[in-house]
């Protein structure tokens, strides 16, 4: 008895993924197909939602933070945006809130304002690309 007890134990943790509805979704890792960030399209979308929430909440619309910073790894922006500051900022983690792509459009608008200057316009062109 004792034996199959056991059994069904080991059988109900090996399949509990399942039974909880399937397995965990993938992680937010940064690494796993960077898409074109000096696309246009991708940088307004990007602006579009850092300004209804980076914006409001806590960065500002022309965020001296990102202007003219050089050498932002877009990875780093990433996983920062995805999972928050993890104590060395008071960034709060939006990767339950944002999805990866829209991540991403943040990055590339990150990343765009990084080549802008102030005063600048901060609204993408083609010839940005």
């Amino acid at each position: 008895m004792r034996r199959q007890l056991a059994s069904l134990l080991a059988w109900l943790m090996l399949c509990n993924p399942l039974l909880a509805g399937g397995v965990p979704p993938p992680s937010m890792n940064a690494q796993q197909n960077e898409p074109d960030l000096a696309d246009a399209a991708r940088i307004t979308r990007g602006k579009s939602t850092f300004d209804s929430t980076c914006a409001a909440f806590c960065h500002g619309l022309e965020p001296p933070l990102f202007i003219g910073r050089k050498g932002l790894d877009p990875d780093s922006a990433f996983t920062t945006i995805a999972e928050g500051g993890r104590g060395a900022t008071p960034m709060p983690p939006w990767g339950d809130v944002f999805t990866r792509d829209e991540i991403w459009d943040l990055v590339a608008y990150i990343v765009f304002l990084g080549k802008q200057t102030t005063g600048q316009s901060l609204a993408p062109h083609q010839s940005d690309k």
